[in-house]
């Protein structure tokens, strides 16, 4: 496996190629976000990014939104980081997983191996068409195809993983999605930390659409959108 590894400090950028190459992994180096995004021209290119977050000539938040508007290649954003805002941030940039550094290479291999097997069932499956038609519940219309959510007629701004999050449940009004279930299929993803970023999402939902109870907490289980 082809694997990008965005990393400013020489000396672990070096550690961790070693170590992975020695693992069997086809590991390219770089120091800057100006030559990751170069690398995503690299015949053939990489088929996952190990992205760090304190880059020196770009936020590394920034270099994910980038890359994925150019690409789908999966990245893994590895940070120092470790606030819960800083997790979410990086996963609405479009990361597929967030690890905090330090870490054993054992959770970065296995956090690798979990991002390749999700990429390669996503690659086969087209989306159902309920999750490409566009759902009406109350006064409250999302539609996939555009991404945009609407509440009595007025657009709504959302993150990505907000729109995420609102689309699934709302395909299903009325049915509670367990806390597992939204993250497994939104995040694809049960990582560390997993519980606390849904509800984040879920009160800035709430705050965002402006409707009481739309959104409903099913004590100890997971969420729903209500009927009405």
């Amino acid at each position: 496996m082809r694997l990008l590894l965005v990393e400013d400090d020489l000396s672990l950028r070096g550690a961790m190629r070693d170590a992975l190459t020695r693992l069997g992994y086809q590991v390219a180096g770089v120091g800057t976000a100006g030559d990751a995004l170069n690398q995503l021209g690299a015949d053939p290119p990489p088929e996952i990014i190990l992205l760090d977050v304190g880059l020196p000539d770009q936020d590394g938040f920034e270099i994910c939104e980038q890359i994925r508007r150019r690409s789908r290649i999966p990245i893994i954003m590895v940070s120092a980081r470790i606030a819960v805002e800083s997790r979410v941030k990086g996963l609405n940039a479009g990361a597929d997983d967030y690890l905090a550094k330090p870490f054993k290479l054992a959770e970065l291999v296995a956090r690798i191996q979990s991002v390749a097997r999700r990429t390669d069932w996503s690659t086969r499956e087209e989306p159902s068409p309920e999750s490409r038609s566009v759902k009406r519940v109350g006064p409250l219309v999302v539609d996939p195809n555009a991404r945009t959510v609407t509440v009595h007629g007025a657009p709504k701004s959302l993150t990505r993983k907000e729109f995420d999050v609102l689309n699934l449940l709302a395909g299903r009004p009325g049915e509670v999605f367990r806390r597992e279930e939204i993250i497994g299929q939104v995040w694809r993803s049960g990582g560390e930390g997993g519980e606390r970023t849904l509800e984040v999402h879920i009160a800035s939902l709430r705050t965002k659409l402006g409707v009481r109870d739309l959104i409903e907490t099913a004590r100890g289980i997971g969420y729903r959108v209500t009927t009405g």
